[in-house]
């Protein structure tokens, strides 16, 4: 969903250490890795749909598998054996495919009381299974098997391991008990080399009272994660002197290329973010600060001083912003054939949107600008939406890449002075899916009201030498193309169909066009919610969070959508009913369904055997 935006991550392998937080799960209010006050991933493992996990204890297999981390990947038929190494407080991962295959959607995962370890593939009304693996090899290998146990608990494996865990072990010895040494020791390693026992020095500060320790961090003397624990935790008055300090040190001295300015950055972001309007006689100030050292030619540091500038209405940030947007035409990446290759549907889709270079840096600019409503001229708007649009034409990203898009356009059109809003709202693009669609022919039909019995014995009669352009005509003709993609192109409220054919067998296709609620994805089930006020509201949701619901209800526009506030709800629902409507074939005679169900069935390739003689 979200490949090619800014804040994409990739599922990966986190290390759940204690006080651990890694931000939130959806759109851009995601936590890049780093900000200091997330723990970063062990390991990045790529896109995927990440289910069950188990480790390898207790296993009749060679050492190392029985301590490696089992990690089940339902999307790309894979499960991975994470190797973790221990490297200074945490870890760090290699990762090897232990057992992976075509058409292998795996759900769970379990070392059992045999000493085998056991598989189970299916979800989504797709066939289930369970698997067992087994060691054949050398029995010397596993002769250590009858003394293994689970361990819940393992020892520290390095000094600095011991050192983490006794700083966790303060989290609750201090509580209502003396504070000194947990003072003490937090403040000790606030500026440890390792940053894993910085971030738990951290924690503990942040749990004991401020008044023990404000003063001493405020200088920074202790380190900057003193400053970013008080900017967490402090007060208005405490987030007041905090940014007085701040102001009169002077941030050029921080390296640029190493943790100190971002976390001085991450600091100031969270004293805004609590301190809301009672630090607004900061704002200029702390510009006058950051400017100069815009851009630093670090991306990450250029990133939140461009967030951060433009939150603070900083207008000279308008025409450097819009170069780099202008500069950014994507960086092409090709992946590695057999990780993409296992499902054919995603793998392509992935990688499709990898070579057409999605331009995450001109989205994040573009985005960022938002914070800037006013100080624009004309022709700089005119840029601005001359480049979203080249964006919007030249480049693909995940099912949301186009949406967001699509939402900031329209919120900077909204913030344009009136006079100019015709001019820039003639600077657009249409969806590629609808300029294919203003030569299509209406079905010539007579249409009828098939069932699957008759459609299936034509299938069985007449399925070879299908008319591949007709196929996607009438593709098009019925609407899937409004809501599906297909081959990188198309709608984004359904889900990508390029690999139908390779998942689905064309009886369950057929049955699926016909009845579209037999076997409804959570995804894109109905939701129905009253307001309060009295208005009812059906559609699919599309975000939600602690204070609102984001709810498309329009199937054909996707990027338009209502948001609801959680208070204002009365009733919300989900009914048994797909998004998508039934009696799309009644249209169509024999021919017009069979060269459609071709198309779908080949991932629209018109080399498919299907449209051979």
């Amino acid at each position: 969903w979200d490949l090619g935006a800014p804040w994409y991550r990739p599922t990966r392998i986190c290390h759940l250490v204690d006080g651990a937080e890694f931000g939130w799960r959806g759109d851009a209010a995601k936590w890049p890795a780093y900000f200091p006050d997330s723990v970063p991933p062990v390991i990045n493992i790529g896109p995927g749909s990440p289910t069950g996990v188990t480790f390898g204890y207790g296993a009749r297999f060679p050492e190392k598998y029985r301590n490696a981390m089992f990690a089940c990947d339902w999307t790309f038929a894979t499960i991975h054996a994470v190797h973790l190494i221990p490297e200074g407080s945490g870890y760090r991962a290699e990762v090897e495919e232990f057992v992976g295959g075509s058409g292998l959607p795996v759900t769970d995962a379990v070392v059992a009381s045999d000493g085998h370890f056991y598989f189970s593939v299916g979800g989504r009304h797709l066939g289930s299974a369970i698997y067992r693996v087994r060691f054949t090899g050398d029995p010397e290998q596993i002769t250590a098997v009858s003394d293994q146990k689970k361990v819940d608990s393992p020892e520290p494996a390095t000094n600095l391991h011991r050192l983490r865990m006794e700083l966790a072990d303060l989290l609750v010895e201090t509580r209502g008990r003396d504070t000194s040494k947990a003072l003490r020791f937090a403040l000790e390693y606030l500026s440890h080399e390792d940053a894993g026992i910085r971030y738990a020095a951290r924690i503990v500060l942040e749990k004991l009272p401020v008044d023990i320790w404000r003063e001493k961090v405020i200088d920074g003397g202790h380190g900057l994660l003193g400053q970013l624990a008080l900017a967490r935790q402090g007060s208005p008055d405490d987030l007041k002197n905090l940014l007085s300090q701040i102001v009169e040190s002077d941030p050029s001295k921080l390296s640029d290329d190493t943790p100190p300015l971002l976390t001085l950055l991450r600091t100031l972001e969270m004293a805004f973010a609590r301190g809301e309007d009672s630090l607004a006689s900061f704002r200029e100030p702390v510009r006058k600060v950051l400017f100069p050292l815009f851009p630093s030619g670090n991306a990450d540091v250029d990133r939140e001083l461009t967030r951060l500038l433009c939150f603070l209405g900083e207008r000279r940030m308008i025409p450097l912003l819009l170069d780099r947007m202008e500069a950014d035409t994507g960086t092409r990446q090709v992946p590695g054939a057999d990780y993409f290759t296992r499902n054919s549907k995603y793998g392509q889709a992935v990688q499709d949107i990898l070579l057409s270079a999605p331009r995450v840096e001109r989205m994040h600019c573009a985005q960022m600008l938002l914070w800037l409503d006013d100080g624009w001229e004309i022709d700089q708007r005119k840029r601005y939406f001359s480049l979203i649009s080249d964006a919007m034409r030249n480049s693909q990203g995940g099912h949301t890449y186009r949406e967001i898009w699509e939402r900031i356009r329209e919120v900077a059109l909204d913030q344009s002075p009136g006079p100019w809003r015709e001019a820039l709202r003639a600077i657009d693009v249409p969806p590629a899916y609808l300029a294919d669609m203003e030569n299509v022919p209406s079905p010539t039909g007579p249409g009828r009201e098939w069932s699957l019995p008759e459609i299936m014995e034509l299938i069985d009669n007449r399925f070879t030498g299908r008319n591949f352009e007709h196929g996607r005509a009438m593709y098009a003709a019925t609407g899937c193309v409004q809501c599906h993609r297909m081959d990188g192109s198309g709608g984004t409220m359904g889900p990508d169909l390029t690999a139908l054919g390779r998942r689905f067998t064309l009886r369950d296709v057929t049955e699926a066009i016909l009845k579209p609620n037999l076997a409804i994805s959570d995804q894109y089930m109905m939701t129905v919610i009253e307001t309060r006020q009295g208005q009812t509201l059906a559609g699919r949701i599309i975000s939600r969070d602690n204070e609102s619901i984001r709810i498309a209800t329009d199937m054909l526009r996707p990027a338009f959508s209502t948001t609801v506030p959680i208070d204002e709800i009365a009733v919300e629902s989900r009914l048994p009913v797909s998004t998508m409507p039934g009696g799309l074939l009644n249209s169509l005679n024999a021919d017009e369904v069979l060269n459609l169900l071709a198309y779908l069935y080949s991932g629209a390739n018109p080399d498919h055997p299907v449209f051979n003689p």
